[in-house]
């Protein structure tokens, strides 16, 4: 039986960080069968429009007013003592919120995308983000000035940069590009940042983001998360990338 896209991603997630296919069964609710068959990644998850899974309402209800009662305090803050996500899931752990520090941070990234107003420090963990963008360039190959697109992949935190030339910006080539730079980094973000590219997304941007479904694929075999800013705001994007147009000679 097909399990659900999230679950198979939750899986690969856990089993990546290292834990054992009996405690992932029993945190994830879900037979050991099961996350033997996908832990590994060897045999693909199968199921096709599988529903997603469901937050559950009243957490994120409660989580959100904590955040924003934090969010408004940083208002007053100075600049240097201002919370950012890490420090609030500190704070509401403490408070007897059991939740993971990556679903705090989602949540601060989707508060501060409804309230623009807010200020939330930017920080990033080592391996938390990457973010992925496309360049063009010309290229003389074989004494023709030709087009190429350059995949380009940043880590904010130590800002290492990684770019792959090819010969135009489809589906093999914007997964191939992942791929080189997972290798490249030597692993996996836990979350990628796109700037609404129609490889990733299907229609609108933001938060209301459709995903295409072959990257929902990719995105779940690799275990990462996505963030997409919104249409025409680049301030949205954290350190934005600016790629130069240049020319290569190959």
């Amino acid at each position: 039986m097909a399990i659900e896209l999230d679950q198979y991603k939750r899986i690969r997630r856990l089993y990546n960080e290292g834990h054992s296919v009996r405690h992932i069964a029993r945190i994830l609710s879900c037979s050991r069968k099961s996350v033997k068959k996908y832990c590994q990644g060897e045999i693909p998850h199968d199921a096709v429009g599988a529903p997603p899974s469901k937050v559950d309402p009243p957490l994120r209800q409660a989580l959100e007013k904590e955040l924003l009662i934090l969010i408004d305090e940083n208002k007053t803050l100075p600049r240097k003592q201002r919370r950012t996500a890490k420090t609030m899931w500190q704070e509401l752990t403490k408070k007897g919120f059991v939740v993971g520090e990556s679903t705090i941070r989602r949540h601060v990234r989707l508060l501060a995308q409804k309230y623009p107003e807010a200020f939330v420090p930017l920080y990033f963990e080592p391996g938390e983000a990457m973010q992925v963008d496309w360049g063009d360039a010309k290229a003389w190959m074989d004494g023709v000035n030709t087009s190429v697109s350059i995949f380009v992949t940043i880590l904010p935190y130590s800002y290492a940069l990684y770019a792959s030339v090819f010969p135009d910006k489809t589906n093999p080539s914007f997964f191939t590009g992942h791929v080189k730079s997972f290798e490249f980094f030597g692993g996996v973000p836990r979350r990628c940042i796109y700037d609404n590219l129609r490889s990733a997304v299907a229609k609108s941007s933001g938060t209301t983001a459709v995903k295409q479904e072959e990257f929902k694929k990719l995105e779940a075999h690799y275990s990462f998360d996505s963030d997409f800013c919104n249409a025409a705001a680049g301030w949205d994007y954290p350190d934005d990338l600016v790629i130069p147009k240049f020319s290569i000679v190959i």
